[in-house]
């Protein structure tokens, strides 16, 4: 008789949910693209619709699948690598004890972050010098990874002579799992499941390891920090809006990212209402006097972004004498030196 299973695929942070409708016995092994499924299958909600496509079983059937990309974590993960604030590996909810080596942790969330094999020679540049030996500390690294992460009827590293391969299939990796959300999920999510993102994902990307000595290392980090840095910054914007009716709960968000982006002057505007709407007028005055000193730091003007937040606070908000012209950004406001005529022609000469 006819049995209607349903299937889940992993691939990395990728999971495909699909019917199949199918002869034979649940315990019969179904194959896909690498994948296979036996006896036990999986239940999941929130999906986007897919594609269709086949799935080859044993006996030479042949099963028809609808693949979903789901929106939201399984928990299927039994390893966990978290790349955001200090390198983390959990095995079963438990931490693991990392190697002291700086470069072992570095080549482990390079190759976390690389689902494809890289060449030895290309890792070896990548961390190690000529005099250090490159291939034998390459060899001593991946032997200290290989104890975090592969499970005796699942290795996840994969070499040969030539390359190596971290096979991220059921790895839990926290800034993908970010870059996700940001890219495709931050419209559709519930406000709920965006505040728990922004507990999960927060911390700068590879806290403290970024190995500045090593060039091609460290612009590879610089990069993804600064990555990293923008799909924090979107979530916590779209927390910060969609809360601004609850400036108590939306304060932590308005704070966490205007240390993110501080030259955003819209952010730091945001930070100074949600101060206003709670009573905190000399904080607000304190954002908006930062902000300001943040600007001319970095050699830039104000669009009168900031002046125009703190206006909406009412006069008092500021005293009058620090306040921008009404409706005058602050970058065009006459600075033209008057009544100091002998003293602007002495500095005249003297340039």
């Amino acid at each position: 008789h006819s049995v209607h299973l349903i299937v889940l695929i992993a691939s990395g942070n990728r999971v495909a949910m699909g019917s199949i409708l199918t002869r034979q016995r649940s315990s019969e092994r179904v194959n896909h693209r690498g994948f296979s499924v036996r006896g036990r299958f999986f239940h999941a909600t929130g999906y986007n619709s897919g594609h269709e496509g086949p799935i080859d079983g044993q006996n030479g059937h042949t099963y028809t699948y609808q693949s979903m990309i789901l929106g939201g974590a399984l928990g299927m993960a039994d390893l966990k690598v978290r790349l955001l604030g200090d390198l983390e590996v959990i095995r079963d909810g438990t931490p693991v004890t990392l190697p002291p080596s700086k470069k072992t942790r570095g080549l482990l969330a390079y190759l976390a972050l690389h689902d494809r094999p890289l060449r030895r020679e290309q890792l070896c540049e990548l961390l190690w010098e000529i005099p250090d030996d490159p291939r034998g500390s390459l060899r001593w690294s991946l032997s200290k990874i290989r104890k975090l992460v592969d499970d005796e009827a699942q290795p996840r590293i994969i070499a040969d002579r030539n390359s190596v391969r971290f096979d991220t299939a059921r790895v839990d990796l926290d800034v993908e799992k970010l870059h996700s959300i940001a890219d495709n999920g931050l419209d559709a999510a519930s406000t709920d499941d965006l505040v728990t993102a922004a507990e999960c994902y927060s911390g700068a990307f590879l806290q403290g390891l970024d190995l500045p000595n090593y060039n091609d290392f460290y612009t590879w980090c610089i990069g993804q920090r600064e990555h990293a840095n923008r799909s924090q910054a979107a979530l916590l914007r779209t927390l910060t809006e969609r809360l601004q009716a609850e400036p108590d709960s939306a304060l932590e968000y308005a704070q966490r990212l205007v240390q993110l982006v501080p030259l955003e002057e819209p952010a730091r505007a945001s930070l100074i209402r949600l101060l206003l709407a709670l009573g905190r007028d000399e904080e607000a005055r304190q954002q908006y006097r930062a902000g300001l000193e943040k600007l001319r730091e970095a050699g830039l003007d104000s669009d009168g972004t900031l002046g125009d937040a703190l206006r909406s606070g009412g006069r008092s908000a500021l005293p009058e004498s620090t306040l921008p012209p009404t409706g005058l950004p602050h970058a065009n406001r006459d600075q033209t030196l008057v009544g100091r005529d002998r003293e602007v022609a002495l500095l005249r000469s003297l340039v």
